[in-house]
């Protein structure tokens, strides 16, 4: 019975290439980083943004396996919806507050100041 448990994590340690081990220290590394400098909230941020773009893979995924034909209307929904929260939303709310929100907006050199800004 022990043997038969062992067996996928031994195929799992030996299908992992060096490559992919290397890889998988990169990304750790990089989170250890930007938690060091940024925080936790910035790790939070990266990883929504990341189930987001996984969701609307899999979704895509799943559509093109199972029909076999792609459908682009929600990808157009989902840039369309990214299109409507980053560039009108965020001018909105920059302009109730009295933050730059003409074409200062799109030229702020430090735009995670300008959202920390606005986020409070």
């Amino acid at each position: 019975m022990r043997r038969i448990l062992r067996r996928p994590v031994e195929a799992l340690i030996e299908s992992l290439s060096k490559a992919g081990v290397a890889t998988l220290l990169i990304i750790i590394l990089l989170f250890a980083v930007i938690y060091l400098r940024y925080g936790v909230t910035q790790i939070y941020a990266i990883l929504i943004e990341i189930a987001i773009a996984l969701i609307v893979t899999l979704s895509l995924n799943l559509e093109t396996g199972v029909t076999g034909i792609s459908q682009f209307g929600r990808v157009i929904c989902v840039i369309a919806g990214a299109y409507m929260v980053g560039g009108i939303c965020g001018r909105i709310v920059a302009l109730i507050l009295g933050v730059p929100s003409g074409p200062e907006y799109a030229d702020f050199m430090l735009n995670y100041r300008l959202v920390t800004e606005i986020n409070e």
